[in-house]
């Protein structure tokens, strides 16, 4: 319930309001590295579906800046063309303009640049299942109740798209949303594999971790399904005089 609260206050920014059926734009600012400097630079999330498709999540970053700022006016500056019904490519053409755009000191205060401007979707903390059990103990009333919870935790009504999922153990932390749990993990560099998104098959939603967290997680889109063509390589030998 704190989530849907959470992203309805998300679908709104001043006047416009966010009526698509799917979740609305939103932006974090992130830290890159180029070389000996660090950077940090807005990454706006757009959803869309195309009929009646899967969520799709285009993410685009704004230009590099020194200060965090700064990011967040070009964070908001593109969630305010997302809000008005933009195309993707009235967002790229945005970038491009950022990208020439210096802000002067008066433009960066207001909310725009607020720690309430970016990070406005639900993001979710994980939690064992049997910390899930505890927590899930604690705020049922009666023992028909929980019952009932248990049987609608446990439907599957969905399969994630794209090979090498595994339904997450009891002992792995996944995000706190009831529902049955795969994830796909990536291995670090000593060789230890890490979540890198969950599925969950009850709601048929995807979780990303949020940049530069380690326990937060948040909706994103449908992951690209690679697909293998055929193809025919000729080759030949040019000579020249």
């Amino acid at each position: 319930k704190e989530a849907e609260e959470v992203e309805v206050m998300a679908r709104r920014m001043g006047d416009l309001r966010w009526q698509r059926d799917v979740p609305p734009p939103d932006f974090s600012v992130i830290n890159e590295e180029m070389g000996p400097s660090l950077f940090v630079r807005a990454e706006l999330s757009f959803f869309s579906r195309k009929d009646g498709g899967a969520l799709q999540e285009m993410r685009l970053r704004g230009p590099r800046r020194k200060t965090v700022p700064e990011a967040r006016k070009d964070g908001s500056e593109l969630r305010k063309i997302a809000f008005a019904e933009a195309t993707e490519a009235d967002l790229e053409a945005r970038v491009t303009e950022l990208e020439d755009l210096q802000w002067s000191a008066m433009e960066l205060v207001g909310e725009d640049v607020a720690d309430t401007a970016e990070r406005r979707l639900p993001e979710f903390t994980t939690a064992t299942q049997a910390e899930k059990f505890k927590e899930q103990e604690k705020s049922v009333s009666s023992l028909r109740e929980w019952i009932y919870a248990k049987q609608e935790e446990q439907l599957q009504n969905f399969q994630p798209s794209g090979p090498n999922w595994s339904l997450a153990g009891q002992a792995m932390a996944v995000p706190r949303l009831p529902g049955v749990w795969y994830v796909h993990e990536r291995q670090q560099e000593g060789g230890r594999p890490l979540p890198w998104l969950f599925f969950n098959a009850s709601s048929g939603k995807y979780y990303r971790r949020v940049h530069g967290t380690t326990g937060s997680w948040v909706q994103a889109g449908t992951p690209h399904q690679p697909l293998s063509h055929p193809i025919t390589m000729q080759s030949g030998v040019l000579c020249n005089p």
